[in-house]
């Protein structure tokens, strides 16, 4: 019975040697390079102009005497259209960066002091933005 079990001993040690012999040799063995496509794409720029608060428009389209002018020292927003959007992701468009454009305004600034000269200042503010997107290009 002693003899059975080292004999089944040695057996299984043989079993391992050669397992963790094999496993060496095919650390070592070179890999099979499968080449992987590289991806094309195409791109698309969509402008968005800044525009003035909902007050601002408001307040243009009801006088006719004032221009986008007076407002110059008030903050512009952008609005994205979401439909839009959402028309242009199911087209398989991503979108992959925003490049902002602003724009200085001068304006006149008055003092009440008596005879004080008038100073100008400026105001930076949005006035753009380009919205960059791309999609696998399909062949």
């Amino acid at each position: 019975m002693l003899e059975r079990l080292q004999s089944l001993q040695a057996v299984l040690l043989s079993i391992i040697a050669v397992a963790s012999a094999a496993q060496a040799v095919n650390a070592f063995l070179p890999r099979p390079v499968i080449p992987t496509p590289t991806p094309t794409w195409e791109y698309m720029q969509l402008e968005v102009l800044a525009q003035f608060a909902a007050g601002v428009q408001q307040a243009l389209a009801k006088d006719s005497t004032l221009s986008a002018d007076n407002f110059n020292n008030r903050a512009r927003s952008y609005r994205f259209d979401e439909a839009k959007l959402n028309e242009l992701g199911g087209q398989g468009w991503e979108l992959v960066g925003v490049l902002g454009a602003d724009e200085t305004v001068p304006f006149k600034t008055s003092s009440s002091v008596p005879n004080a000269p008038e100073t100008w200042q400026t105001n930076v503010r949005p006035a753009g933005a380009t919205l960059l997107f791309k999609r696998p290009l399909t062949e």
